[in-house]
């Protein structure tokens, strides 16, 4: 049986010839070099792609319950923190007594976070990003409060 492969520079295996001329075919050199001056397929940019993009997980790791609650309590807190912060500097550093409250239940959703941050960061086979996340953003609203309070009483 015959190879019907094509070789690089244009001939087939069984009809070589020592001068190098092959009547029944092409110019060699443009059979060789026909890859060069194809015209490469232009990528669409597809806006469906860029966000759906479809990724293979080969891993039984899932994002934690208790570390995205953990998150969102902290952003919570976050939010609740930065508009206290907010009203009393409009109000000429007079805060309402419904500020100082609304930072100390920003303060024990900050407390409560932490500990369920810690506590999903115990468990195994999760992706660790929610619970760190929560963590930080948690420290970070007790410290505030905890400076607040501080600078509030010199």
């Amino acid at each position: 049986m015959k190879n019907n492969r094509i070789q690089p520079w244009g001939q087939r295996p069984w009809e070589k010839n020592p001068w190098g001329i092959n009547p029944w075919e092409k110019d060699t050199e443009e059979t060789y070099h026909a890859h060069k001056n194809k015209k490469k397929k232009k990528k669409h940019f597809r806006l469906r792609t860029l966000i759906f993009k479809r990724r293979y997980i080969f891993t039984d790791n899932v994002h934690p319950r208790k570390g995205i609650l953990s998150f969102i309590l902290g952003v919570i807190a976050a939010v609740a923190l930065i508009m206290c912060v907010k009203a009393a500097f409009d109000a000429g550093g007079v805060a309402n007594i419904k500020y100082g409250v609304a930072t100390l239940l920003a303060f024990g959703y900050s407390i409560a976070g932490l500990v369920l941050g810690i506590l999903a960061m115990k468990q195994k086979k999760i992706f660790k990003i929610f619970p760190g996340l929560g963590i930080i953003i948690n420290t970070l609203n007790i410290l505030t409060v905890i400076f607040l309070t501080v600078m509030g009483s010199i």
